[in-house]
């Protein structure tokens, strides 16, 4: 890549960064930030992944997670972390797409990658989405540079070396997620298939070179990631936790209504209006495909009616140029499946003109990111759709500058004017979710740094105050659960679990697991976290295990309890954590 290119790309990443910081630190999500955080807290602290503690999102994932706890334990360090990953998935995106377009459109498309990231929005239920350090973005990491290490052997510059870059960052993105991995792997032999289908031939390498070394690049982190599972004994687990699991919850009916979330994050409709406007946009540019051709004064005149028209129906237009309820997540996807099959209707298509590089690097760049759409499934929400739509949105610019036949200041113009309503809300969304009055976090540990409301701050120190009763008087006690959301078990120093399924989905252990969770909390005795629990089962547990709460946290519907044997030992009676061994103080439960 050239020197100013590399500047150019090194500085949007930067811009990402100083974008995503100030969001890394707003808000805990106990369900999605605790599923992450475990693993890697327990992995950290030695336990074996898969065998003791539980992950469905890759290994990898978990490992590059734990060594970044290693230099700070907290929930911050992960979402830094996140934001690094997302700043490098843009240098390596940038790189690809300057391959098929000029400068200022390449900024323009890493701009649109930009202005998809949900950050500074409110979701569906009137909250702020949170930057979660989720499997996706490790995924997109290394497909970004799976991406540009095609391209480059496309462009026959090193072949065999980005060849087995290209390997390792296909096997990569497996273990971060698996079907991003098994799609992006597929989409690879794909495109190579195709390749020497429609002519394309290696100078500086043979073909046999470049396949060998994508094939050791992929065999390579393959065998080092899962000889490490086999070498622990928790292949089993891997499969079930990796495969098995995963499935289960996809096809399970009260998880997931695909249709459901199509109509509310997708927007067909909408996505057909838009469709509708470009059209009209293109059509001088496409009338001489069929024969026609309007003057320059025409087309002049036509420009000035749709201007008109546009500007007579401008609330409908606006609506569907809406970042999340206009037509963009339902249109790009068609566009980029459009473009697939018209590079894949070339490559059958015997003529006596050579292919150019460009035609090849579209195609691959069309086949990658078609086979990403796939993250559309099972759940399109705000944060999938970036994650599926990100290979895309240079391919996207790239075909609008094609299709309109414009300028490149023209269509940088056009495009830019597109979003500046999108660009404008999201500005005034991020002034207000900023302005929050919010509190910094000093404990729980985990959570230094992190900002939370006043109201969730005082949760989490009634919840720490106990957790540090209760330790001085037990220390290493350990914890179990019993709810679906596992940022609680985080809080105690020992990361000891029960069962590799340290949290209670439904479905998700089974019946031995289950009977040796229960064995341990009878035999063990740690200390409880009830969360959100069937409160007329809970207190038949209380009587069946001897346990006592100590405390209910009303705003988090979190009840902490302990043997009674210990509760007897501190002088405390029912809820009376926060006063000490006080009176009991009963506290409402929904």
């Amino acid at each position: 890549m050239p020197r100013r290119d590399a500047l150019v790309a090194g500085l949007l990443a930067v811009l990402v960064v100083v974008l995503l910081w100030p969001l890394a630190r707003q808000g805990v999500d106990q369900h999605h930030d605790g599923i992450m955080l475990k693993p890697a807290l327990d992995v950290l602290s030695g336990q074996v992944l898969f065998r003791d503690t539980f992950t469905q999102y890759g290994a990898l994932t978990t490992y590059l997670q734990a060594a970044m706890l290693w230099f700070q334990p907290t929930l911050l360090a992960l979402r830094l972390m996140t934001v690094a990953a997302y700043a490098l998935a843009l240098f390596f995106l940038y790189a690809t797409w300057r391959l098929i377009l000029p400068r200022p459109l390449t900024v323009l498309a890493c701009g649109l990658f930009a202005l998809f990231i949900p950050g500074y929005e409110k979701n569906w239920l009137d909250q702020y989405w949170m930057l979660l350090p989720w499997s996706s973005v490790y995924a997109l990491m290394f497909q970004g540079l799976g991406l540009f290490a095609l391209t480059q052997i496309i462009r026959d510059a090193h072949a065999v070396r980005w060849g087995a870059i290209l390997g390792a960052a296909c096997a990569c993105a497996f273990w971060c997620r698996q079907p991003v991995g098994v799609i992006m792997t597929g989409c690879a032999g794909a495109s190579w298939l195709a390749l020497q289908w429609a002519g394309w031939t290696p100078v500086n390498a043979t073909r046999r070179a470049i396949v060998v070394a994508t094939l050791a690049g992929f065999v390579a982190v393959n065998v080092l990631l899962l000889g490490s599972v086999a070498l622990t004994g928790a292949l089993p687990e891997w499969w079930y936790q990796n495969f098995i699991w995963p499935s289960k919850w996809a096809q399970g009916s009260e998880n997931v209504s695909w249709g459901l979330f199509v109509s509310f994050f997708v927007h067909p409709g909408a996505g057909a209006g838009l469709l509708v406007l470009l059209l009209a946009l293109f059509a001088p540019g496409l009338l001489p495909r069929a024969g026609l051709v309007l003057t320059p004064r025409r087309q002049g005149l036509y420009y000035l009616v749709l201007a008109g028209v546009l500007a007579w129906q401008h609330e409908r237009v606006l609506g569907l140029l809406a970042l999340r309820d206009g037509g963009w997540t339902a249109l790009l996807p068609v566009v980029v499946l459009g473009q697939a099959l018209l590079c894949l209707g070339l490559v059958f298509r015997q003529t006596e003109t050579p292919k150019t590089t460009e035609y090849y690097l579209v195609a691959a760049l069309a086949a990658q990111a078609a086979g990403s759409l796939l993250q559309y499934y099972p759940v399109p929400d705000s944060w999938h759709i970036l994650w599926a739509l990100a290979p895309a949105f240079g391919l996207a610019v790239y075909i609008f500058w094609r299709s309109a036949r414009w300028s490149v200041p023209v269509t940088t113009l056009v495009l830019t004017a597109a979003f500046v309503p999108s660009l404008w809300a999201k500005i005034q969304s991020a002034r207000q979710s900023l302005a929050r009055p919010l509190v910094t976090l000093e404990h729980p540990a985990v959570l230094r740094g992190i900002q939370v409301t006043a109201v969730q701050a005082q949760s989490f120190h009634r919840i720490t105050a106990v957790l540090e009763q209760i330790e001085r008087h037990q220390p290493g006690i350990p914890s179990a659960l019993i709810g679906n959301d596992a940022l609680f078990l985080c809080f105690t120093k020992n990361r000891t679990n029960p069962t590799p399924y340290y949290v209670t989905w439904i479905g998700l252990a089974d019946q031995p697991m289950n009977q040796k969770r229960w064995n341990y909390i009878q035999s063990v005795r740690p200390l409880m976290f009830l969360h959100k629990a069937r409160w007329e089962a809970v207190n038949d547990f209380y009587r069946r295990a001897r346990y006592l709460p100590v405390l209910y946290v009303e705003d988090e519907a979190l009840e902490i309890a302990v043997p009674q044997e210990l509760a007897d030992a501190m002088g405390l009676k029912v809820y009376g954590g926060e006063a000490g061994g006080g009176p009991a103080k009963e506290k409402p439960k929904p």
